[in-house]
């Protein structure tokens, strides 16, 4: 026999768990007519506090006749008893059965898709926060479709009856939603909306695991940026999703409508039919390393060792090429002029020359982003011929017998070796760091770091041997001009942030 709740709606269906929201279709026996219940039940227990129950009653009282586009109505609520359970409900017009986590789940959206259905929700968000209220239920499974539009379900329940999260729910529940303590407020949904636009863009949550691993990971963690797992995202609607994760609610963009706002712009620019390449996407890192991976300063630090997000797309627009090339040569040709003695034509050779380290810099720091070996070899041919240099000058110099000098020689040549790696790392890989935590594409940002360090060892050598000034006050110099051809170079490049991968 179907189950009876509040001696008023037949159930078509079993309940949910205990402690579970989900959805019903039932009967109203007293209206006489179908409709759609939300339940959250509860373990068998005494008479409840009344207390609680008028909690519930009088929030959910406020959250009915809040009529919006894409907003489910909320016609009636109450609280009773089904299966010997208490239970609290929502009553409902009929919903579609379609979902997006359904539909996700088939093929991930297109990204203007997911950028409409972003603003229709946000829309609905306005109105539910300007009646004063918190939704609190911004999942996949609570958005429903209907002829390419979003609904968004009814209100959490248990937010209205200040009942802990359901597991199911946790995952896209704001840090102070889900902690229980702490201001809730219109941020509090723009989290979840940060959420479920992660989902529908990587195809998971923020954060993955138990309802307890995920409490932590809301406490202590960052989550991973959006393009390791769909490495064709927008820099800007990254960006916008950082943002909208952020753990302090004052953090967060301002309200529903600055967010709608920015999703219509991302959406007015070039866009790739999905955030995900036709080949597979980076996996998930464990939860310990979300945190570094996360941050812009990761960039830095791992710039030319990690590996770049698997299908980026690593052409370079003709235009930027053109700009960052003349960069390079209008740098090294007027540090060559202004601070050494050398006739023009040395000059024009030693430019030529420089834009060839740069193209190289360029090129071996993409290879080992990418790990081909081809530029794993030439990085190591680079280093032997470096080691075997350095060593024999050192020998040869060295005021002792040349069985003492060697390996001397030896560690000498070791040391430089490791950190002239160093040093190219971080000459190269931090502006590259740099440039694509600001939302310049990736190959770009590299071009963009190997031509200032290009300027910058160009800027150093002249002022050491055209100044005959001392290694301090070169490196100096170097380091200066380093500072100052990133600085040019991310102006120069301005019109290219925000733009994916090769346009």
């Amino acid at each position: 026999m179907l189950d009876l709740l509040d001696d008023r709606f037949r159930l078509t269906a079993r309940p949910p768990a205990d402690g579970e929201e989900g959805y019903l279709k039932a009967w109203d026996q007293q209206r006489r007519r179908s409709v759609e219940l939300k339940l959250l039940v509860d373990p068998p227990v005494p008479p409840g506090d009344p207390a609680r129950e008028e909690v519930f009653a009088e929030a959910a009282r406020s959250a009915l006749g809040i009529a919006a586009p894409h907003l489910t109505d909320v016609h009636d609520c109450g609280q009773g008893a089904v299966d010997g359970r208490s239970a609290r409900y929502l009553v409902l017009a009929p919903l579609l059965d379609d979902t997006v986590a359904a539909s996700s789940g088939n093929e991930p959206p297109e990204l203007a898709t997911v950028l409409e259905w972003g603003v229709q929700l946000c829309g609905a968000l306005e109105r539910v926060h300007r009646a004063g209220q918190v939704h609190a239920d911004l999942r996949p499974d609570n958005v429903f479709l209907k002829k390419g539009a979003v609904t968004l379900g009814a209100p959490s329940i248990a937010r209205l009856a200040a009942r802990p999260v359901p597991g199911g729910a946790v995952h896209y529940s704001s840090p102070e939603v889900a902690a229980g303590h702490g201001e809730v407020g219109p941020h509090s949904d723009l989290y979840s909306l940060g959420c479920l636009l992660y989902f529908l863009v990587t195809g998971g949550p923020p954060f993955r695991g138990s309802r307890d691993e995920v409490l932590e990971l809301l406490r202590a963690s960052e989550p991973d940026p959006s393009w390791l797992h769909a490495p064709l995202v927008p820099q800007r609607l990254d960006r916008l999703l950082r943002e909208l994760l952020e753990k302090d609610p004052g953090r967060r963009p301002a309200d529903a409508a600055e967010v709608a706002r920015r999703l219509r712009e991302i959406a007015d620019g070039p866009l790739p039919r999905t955030a995900h390449p036709p080949v597979p996407s980076v996996s998930s890192t464990p939860p310990s390393s979300r945190s570094a991976r996360s941050s812009p300063d990761a960039g830095v630090a791992t710039a030319m060792f990690e590996p770049g997000p698997a299908g980026v797309d690593t052409a370079v627009p003709s235009l930027a090429t053109v700009l960052i090339c003349l960069s390079v040569a209008g740098a090294t040709g007027g540090v060559l002029t202004a601070l050494t003695s050398v006739g023009l034509p040395a000059a024009a050779g030693l430019t030529a020359l420089a834009l060839t380290l740069w193209f190289g810099f360029a090129h071996l720091a993409l290879g080992l982003r990418r790990q081909q070996a081809g530029a794993l070899q030439s990085l190591g041919c680079g280093m032997l011929l470096a080691f075997a240099g350095v060593s024999a000058v050192a020998v040869a110099r060295l005021p002792w017998s040349w069985w003492a000098a060697l390996p001397v020689g030896l560690l000498i040549a070791a040391a430089t070796s490791f950190l002239a790696l160093i040093a190219y790392a971080g000459l190269v890989g931090a502006p590259h760091g740099i440039f694509h935590s600001y939302g310049y594409p990736w190959a770009l940002s590299q071009y963009a770091g190997a031509g200032a360090a290009v300027i910058a060892l160009v800027t150093g050598a002249a002022v050491r041997y055209g100044q005959d000034a001392p290694w301090d006050r070169a490196v100096m110099s170097g380091l200066g001009a380093w500072l100052g051809a990133g600085l040019a170079l991310a102006l120069v490049l301005i019109g290219y942030r925000g733009r994916r991968p090769g346009l």
